[in-house]
């Protein structure tokens, strides 16, 4: 694990990444402060998460939009918010495996669920599930 590169090592045109991510950053911070938590503004979030693992901010509104969604949800559509959340997890981590926020979000996600459901797939009971 400590040996693992924190950067990409493929070649990456630096200017329009940067820009990119601006771009990403101001739509989303206009989202956070508006509070908008749609399927349309969470895979901006998930977008930006994708390039920049360590935006703290992007991962705490995440906890706010769950928080959210799940005061007006069933048990199965709080089951599939989980979900999703984290395969946004899974994505951030294939991206930078050391982000402390990726891995602050998963815990505290999993703690939201069914904790059967994942003890049986850590105990590899389970034959589904993410990360």
């Amino acid at each position: 694990m400590n040996e693992r590169p924190r950067k990409s090592t493929t070649p990456v045109d630096d200017n329009a990444s940067a820009l990119k991510l601006r771009s990403l950053q101001t739509r989303f911070l206009h989202n956070h402060h508006d509070n908008i938590y749609t399927k349309e503004a969470l895979q901006l979030n998930a977008n930006l998460i994708e390039a920049n693992p360590e935006f703290m901010t992007a991962w705490n509104c995440r906890e706010l939009a769950f928080q959210h969604s799940q005061s007006a949800a069933d048990s199965d559509r709080i089951q599939a918010i989980i979900d999703e959340e984290l395969r946004a997890v899974e994505i951030a981590l294939r991206k930078n495996f050391k982000s402390y926020g990726a891995w602050h979000h998963r815990k505290w996600v999993i703690s939201k669920g069914n904790l059967k459901k994942w003890m049986g797939w850590v105990m590899g009971l389970g034959q589904d599930g993410p990360i």
